[in-house]
């Protein structure tokens, strides 16, 4: 097989964004980015539902946290995160039970859990999340040199 789509979207793959200034130097920046990326979205914390269990709301009030901070747990996305901590918490009560471990019942559960931790960026997927610092450049430089 092999080829182009085989494997699925990357978060962070494709091609990267140009700047504002690159936009603005190029002429294909719009008053509509500039305003959009002025204004930051506030996301305050998200209230643990009432219905999960203890180790689930334990599980919720570690990861939440992080989850918050990559800015993937949003009131809509709650009840994704919820189903996470449910998993994960069935996941290791699987794995403690040593007829269960390593079963087809507690492979599903590692591969729906890896996946889900993806979804909200709670694990690792290949590529540096945080990269250099951005260098501070004078996007005209290059005209003020062909200028003087």
């Amino acid at each position: 097989m092999g080829g182009k789509g085989s494997g699925g979207i990357r978060v962070g793959s494709g091609r990267k964004s140009k700047g504002l200034a690159e936009k603005v130097l190029h002429g294909t920046a719009s008053l509509k980015e500039q305003r959009t990326r002025s204004v930051p979205i506030e996301i305050g914390p998200v209230p643990c539902p009432s219905d999960l269990g203890p180790a689930e709301s334990e599980l919720w009030s570690r990861l939440a946290p992080l989850a918050l901070a990559a800015r993937t747990l949003t009131p809509t996305t709650a009840d994704a995160f919820a189903d996470l901590c449910r998993n994960r918490v069935l996941m290791l009560e699987v794995g403690r039970d040593s007829e269960q471990r390593g079963g087809p019942n507690h492979r599903g559960l590692l591969q729906r859990v890896q996946s889900q931790m993806k979804d909200f960026s709670l694990s690792p997927f290949g590529k540096p999340i945080i990269g250099e610092a951005p260098k501070v450049e004078d996007p005209f430089a290059e005209l003020d040199a062909t200028v003087n």
